[in-house]
């Protein structure tokens, strides 16, 4: 189906080690921490094209990307 057209998979298991690192340390992951998802590919992402399903725009990559990847931290 290649229903993806970029698996960010290096980066969810860095993510997920950072993650377990923090867990180990004692500090909140937040509600959704370890929770799988996906990106619409017209959504900007740090280090991943966005091609809004045009192909020739796939080599195209804004390193400052525009989802927030981690929720505000609630003081």
């Amino acid at each position: 189906m290649n229903a993806l057209t970029a698996v960010l998979d290096e980066q969810a298991l860095a993510a997920a080690d950072a993650a377990d690192q923090a867990l180990r340390c004692g500090e909140e992951p937040g509600p959704l921490c370890g929770t799988p998802m996906t990106v619409k590919e017209n959504i900007d992402v740090a280090g991943s094209a966005t091609t809004q399903g045009i192909a020739g725009t796939i080599d195209v990559c804004d390193e400052s990307g525009g989802v927030q990847t981690r929720p505000p931290v609630r003081k």
